[in-house]
């Protein structure tokens, strides 16, 4: 799905809910208050410095897929004499014509920029990691459930985009965390 359908689906979708994002803030601290028996978000305004807090009965976890840029430490790196970028920093394969590039990852980023490398005339091969690879997020209190009960981790905490299955895994992920928040509270009215 190119970037732009995928923004206006976005753009939609939170017209169509009526949701209010809150731009610009940063998750100071996260924690199960056990005597509310609720999470307790503490964040930054990172335009004005000033502290918030979020309390609900459930947390999802949503940075996966597409957080920060993180090109790892490797072997060789600093001596290598071509372009490391990451899909966050690249605008287009105009630059790259005529020139050997190696994409590592067959994410959505990935298979985009590809895509746009070759129709621009690039010379692109992808490295892709073993199927057997898993993503957890081990010491944040997310149990290491296998797939596909990865998502649910204890007290109402959720992920959502870790299992490095694009879009696709992020949709499936949103799906049943949505099904398991939706049970809760019905299972809660019924008491």
């Amino acid at each position: 799905m190119p970037k732009d359908y995928f923004l206006r689906y976005v753009d939609e979708y939170v017209s169509e809910f009526n949701i209010s994002p809150c731009y610009n803030r940063s998750v100071e601290l996260a924690f199960f208050d056990e005597v509310s028996n609720k999470w307790r978000i503490e964040t930054k305004n990172v335009l004005d410095g000033n502290p918030e807090v979020y309390v609900s009965q459930f947390l999802v976890v949503a940075t996966g897929e597409n957080n920060e840029g993180y090109i790892p430490s490797l072997a060789g790196l600093d001596s290598f004499p071509g372009d490391i970028v990451h899909s966050s920093q690249y605008k287009s394969g105009s630059e790259y014509k005529s020139k050997d590039v190696l994409i590592v990852g067959c994410g959505n980023s990935g298979m985009e920029i590809a895509y746009d490398l070759s129709d621009h005339g690039a010379s692109t091969s992808i490295v892709i990691r073993s199927p057997e690879a898993k993503s957890t997020l081990n010491g944040v209190g997310i149990q290491e459930n296998g797939f596909p009960q990865h998502w649910k981790g204890e007290k109402w905490l959720y992920c959502a985009g870790f299992t490095r299955r694009g879009l696709f895994g992020v949709s499936m992920d949103a799906k049943a965390i949505a099904e398991d928040i939706n049970q809760a509270i019905q299972n809660r009215k019924k008491k």
